[in-house]
């Protein structure tokens, strides 16, 4: 081939390849465009029922601006052992749950920066079982990018709100408040034949790095935002053990956060676990859930308030 044809062919072949390229850039482009535009109309931006995933900590989208006192996270240790209404009855504090089955630290942090974008409040208490959730390493870090990558783009996670997307949802017309502010109440009642569960130990169960930066930027947020921390463990003879106490307890004592572990405090508390348990050692119900709220309210309107 003479030189100036296969300059000729070079050059054209590299004239189609930028084109391509160029093509394929405005492509992903739009792409991003389109899913950014529907993250926005599939994400809840008020608290409907029907259209929310019951699983999704959106139900506190109904209460007023500036309207809650203190935010509850955590997983369903959390939901079942605190009475967000009686405790109010108790402190005077406007309190809500913002928490989820499974909640991680990850999506702990991510429901607080949301609520914090409308809410002001005085405290925030964390669950402790959220810090020993699952194994650490390789798949935590996983979990925790997927969480992250979910609220930059939030199409993936609601994508399935697809269904429910009627012309009143879009418009806002169907919002509604929570009455039990997050709170479940279960009457069910399967005893906990297990015995003593906390026995006691100089160990200390380590939190894995991934919760330990999470925890971190928990505490870093409160800061910025005025906010005390305090931290609870409920009653729950199948999750928590005495070397996960003092892990959290040695975490806490670190970082100046008061601590409350009522699996250590279960005379004083009054938990019966013949009447007071949801499912055998996992949960309390709402017999067992009055207790542990009433001395919450008592710790708080004597140590914290």
């Amino acid at each position: 081939m003479p030189k100036q044809d296969n300059l000729y062919f070079r050059q054209r072949m590299k004239s189609t390849g930028i084109k391509k390229g160029v093509r394929y850039i405005v492509f992903f482009v739009i792409l991003l465009a389109l899913i950014l535009c529907a993250g926005f109309i599939f994400v809840p931006h008020n608290y409907d029922p029907d259209s929310c995933d019951k699983d999704l900590t959106k139900n506190w989208l109904g209460e007023e601006d500036d309207s809650i006192d203190m935010i509850v996270l955590g997983d369903s240790e959390c939901y079942t052992s605190l009475d967000p209404n009686r405790f109010e009855d108790q402190t005077g504090l406007s309190t809500f749950l913002c928490s989820s089955s499974g909640q991680r630290l990850v999506d702990a942090y991510l429901v607080l920066k949301e609520v914090l974008e409308t809410q002001s409040p005085e405290y925030v208490m964390l669950e402790s079982d959220m810090l020993y959730l699952e194994a650490s390493g390789e798949g935590e870090i996983k979990k925790a990018a997927v969480a992250e990558a979910e609220n930059l783009l939030p199409f993936f996670r609601y994508h399935g709100r697809w269904k429910y997307l009627t012309p009143d949802v879009l418009l806002g017309k169907t919002g509604t408040t929570d009455p039990l502010r997050g709170f479940r109440v279960y009457t069910d009642v399967l005893p906990y034949e297990g015995g003593e569960y906390m026995f006691e130990t100089g160990e200390a169960r380590e939190i894995n790095p991934v919760n330990r930066y999470y925890l971190r930027k928990i505490r870093e947020l409160c800061d910025e935002n005025g906010i005390k921390l305090i931290m609870m463990s409920a009653p729950s003879p199948n999750n928590w053990t005495w070397d996960k106490h003092n892990g959290a307890a040695l975490w806490a004592a670190e970082n100046e956060v008061p601590f409350y572990d009522m699996n250590l405090a279960s005379d004083e508390v009054g938990i019966d676990w013949q009447t007071d348990c949801l499912d055998g050692g996992d949960h309390i119900n709402y017999y067992g859930a009055c207790k542990t709220t009433n001395y919450m309210a008592e710790r708080f309107n004597e140590e914290i308030l």
